[in-house]
């Protein structure tokens, strides 16, 4: 299913969404990166496609490699770690 990344709703369009086209039930634009199933945050342009900058992620664009994510994102943040207990845990010396 492809639903609006803010309030869930499915999009029920055949194909993609035009670039300003809005979500049916809160009108947010649904062609923008936040719908787009190469956004991904902490990529160069949060993209994994080729793209150009898209200033605005929650904005319509024109990107032409755009394809609507099928399902809802995973919305799990990315797991951040102390550099220096990692390292304090990989060169521990054992107990005797």
């Amino acid at each position: 299913m492809k639903l609006c990344h803010k309030c869930g709703y499915e999009f029920k369009g055949l194909g993609q969404p035009g670039p300003k086209q809005e979500c049916e039930q809160c009108t947010t634009d649904l062609h923008s990166c936040l719908n787009c199933e190469f956004y991904e945050p902490g990529r160069a342009n949060s993209c994994r496609a080729d793209s150009d900058l898209v200033r605005d992620k929650e904005r319509f664009n024109y990107c032409e490699e755009f394809k609507f994510l099928n399902g809802r994102r995973k919305t799990e943040p990315p797991q951040k770690t102390d550099a220096r207990s990692e390292m304090d845990k990989l060169f521990r010396k054992p107990n005797p």
